[in-house]
């Protein structure tokens, strides 16, 4: 917590998981609903507190805990209590609320005592006066000002904290004296939205006055922001929508009763989580146009794994986490890394591509589907088909050798270069460049771009792995000869460098220990190619065969062999995939180990 371009093996890869569900943490009986792709975690002991009513997360990652034996911080793994340094003996452990401030403040409110700042390492008391005798909640907008909900003359007041000042919100603020502040809300775009009584009031960011809007508010209510900007308000009954300027707008999504205070969130995914009940926690999914939401199938609860069916406070973290606060510990909801998606057959996936409008689109079964918020869709049967991409005017499915056209619903053939000359061509990936025209890859053949209905080669092919890369070798050598590694010991002396059979079979053992997937026959011409001419006279013959000479020989073979197989691993990367166009090369055979 502190808490497009891909190999066709790892696409696959990418496929195969999309397919499966990774191992879940949630019970069965949760299958089907609102949290059959969430992963849920609880600490209930090794030093949870319990009783938490509210989670804030510091800018450093630490997680804050407001509980009834005060505040902890937990990392992840353990859970420390912070003790108050200089408070009131007798002033209440029972922590009401915690909020972190940006400049990594965590300012925490009492059941009885006022407030408190943990600062530089020490949490210490920060009241405005004389500490409260009722609960105090809090909230930090994003210029950093504290806001306090704490009693007054005739009624809970609002105070705000700023730059060492601390100022009373009264009528100049246009909120009413004695107006009882329920709950508060800091927006993305800065605004500090408050629930009251009688409505909701929203003071924008750089003003000095509360805007009004009446609204009917039950009990227990809370106030929430999707993903979207939109204002909602759950209460113990129901949960609605609200604009400034219209009040209450659309339709009401009706809820299980609560007597509890509410808390409401929005994930990432539009969904309304609900805290503050004692049946659980809620995740509902938005019907249809994203004004009301599904109560069936919603709940998690005891049975499914939570700590306690008891749920306080709730807060959603930097990486997207849901935590929850229950009266017996704490429980994290974080989404799966790969999610189940029904209606797909389990069986291998050999390309995808992702639409502009959030959709995949997928080959699997010799079938393109289509995955979107409606689940997956099979849209047209390919024979053989293996390779996708698109355009904004379509899809382009590719086989061995052939290339379709899907778009509005029709599948059309499309006209191919001539692929491989002479030989077979086999048609490996397309894709589009930024000006929209169609590239594609085959084996045997040059890069083509189709232009105004025609094909056109951009690009030459590219020579084979050995060929290139015993010519690349060559020319390294004659450049870089003074600067090569030393050979292993068992090509540079000994049996194995005096034997030409056993230095051959240190040759093959060089090579499968050396770059993978690297050409039994590169070893073999690189061999060749290190070994110089044969002698012209006896003379220049007696030097060659004698130990020194042979010995240099070797070293020489050994360099040069070293650069074949350097070179390969530069054009064929370092598990023999072709990298560049460059086809990959088949891996040697095995040959029994030969001991020198």
């Amino acid at each position: 917590m502190m808490l497009r371009t891909f190999s066709r093996s790892a696409r696959a890869l990418a496929g195969v998981l999309l397919l499966l569900a990774v191992a879940s943490s949630i019970p069965a009986r949760a299958a089907g609903n609102a949290f059959e792709q969430i992963r849920h975690f609880s600490w209930q002991s090794d030093g949870a507190p319990a009783n938490v009513q509210g989670v804030a997360q510091s800018p450093d990652g630490f997680l804050w805990l407001a509980t009834a034996t005060g505040l902890y911080r937990f990392d992840g793994i353990s859970f420390d209590r912070i003790p108050l340094e200089g408070g009131d003996s007798g002033q209440s452990l029972q922590v009401a609320s915690v909020a972190a401030a940006p400049n990594g403040d965590v300012w925490i409110g009492y059941d009885w005592g006022g407030m408190a700042v943990y600062r530089d390492g020490h949490l210490r008391p920060a009241n405005p006066g004389t500490p409260s005798k009722t609960s105090v909640y809090l909230t930090v907008t994003r210029d950093g000002a504290l806001w306090a909900r704490a009693p007054g003359g005739k009624g809970n007041r609002l105070i705000r904290f700023k730059a060492g000042r601390w100022t009373d919100i009264d009528e100049s603020w246009n909120l009413p004296l004695g107006t009882n502040t329920i709950a508060m809300l800091v927006a993305r775009d800065g605004s500090l939205h408050l629930v009251n009584p009688d409505g909701v009031r929203r003071l924008r960011p750089g003003t000095r006055r509360f805007d009004f809007q009446p609204v009917d508010i039950g009990f227990g209510p809370t106030i929430a922001e999707d993903p979207q900007g939109r204002i909602w308000i759950a209460d113990a009954d129901k949960l609605i929508r609200v604009e400034h300027g219209k009040g209450e707008v659309g339709p009401v999504t009706r809820l299980p009763h609560s007597d509890l205070y509410r808390r409401l969130l929005f994930d990432r995914y539009g969904a309304a989580w609900l805290s503050g009940a004692e049946d659980g926690v809620r995740r509902l999914i938005p019907e249809p146009g994203g004004n009301r939401f599904r109560v069936d199938g919603s709940l998690f609860d005891n049975e499914d794994g939570l700590s306690s069916d008891v749920s306080l406070s709730m807060v959603q973290d930097s990486e997207r986490n849901i935590w929850v606060g229950t009266i017996l510990g704490i429980d994290r909801f974080s989404p799966r890394r790969a999610l189940r998606a029904a209606g797909l057959p389990l069986s291998y996936s050999y390309d995808m591509f992702s639409g502009t409008g959030g959709e995949v689109y997928l080959i699997s079964n010799e079938s393109l589907f289509r995955i979107g918020s409606g689940g997956p869709e099979r849209l047209v049967g390919i024979r053989s088909a293996e390779t996708i991409c698109g355009d904004r005017d379509g899809l382009v499915v590719a086989t061995p050798n052939e290339l379709f056209r899907f778009a509005g619903g029709t599948l059309r053939k499309m006209a191919l270069p001539a692929l491989g000359g002479d030989r077979t061509g086999r048609i490996f990936a397309c894709t589009f460049d930024v000006e929209g025209r169609l590239l594609l890859s085959a084996s045997h053949s040059p890069l083509y771009r189709l232009e105004e209905r025609r094909w056109r080669a951009i690009a030459p092919m590219v020579e084979t792995a050995p060929e290139g890369a015993l010519r690349h070798a060559r020319r390294a050598n004659r450049r870089n000869a003074a600067h090569l590694p030393a050979r292993p010991h068992h090509a540079r002396r000994g049996r194995c460098a005096r034997d030409p059979l056993e230095k051959r079979r240190a040759v093959y053992r060089l090579h499968q220990n050396g770059s993978q997937g690297t050409p039994l026959h590169l070893a073999r011409r690189a061999e060749r190619a290190g070994l110089p001419r044969r002698p012209r006279d006896e003379d220049s013959q007696r030097r060659s065969l004698s130990p020194a000479h042979q010995r240099q020989r070797h070293r020489r073979a050994g360099r040069r062999l070293d650069l074949a197989q350097r070179a390969l691993w530069h054009h064929a990367g370092p598990h023999g995939r072709s990298e560049g166009g460059i086809r990959r090369a088949r891996p040697a055979p095995s040959l029994p180990a030969v001991r020198c």
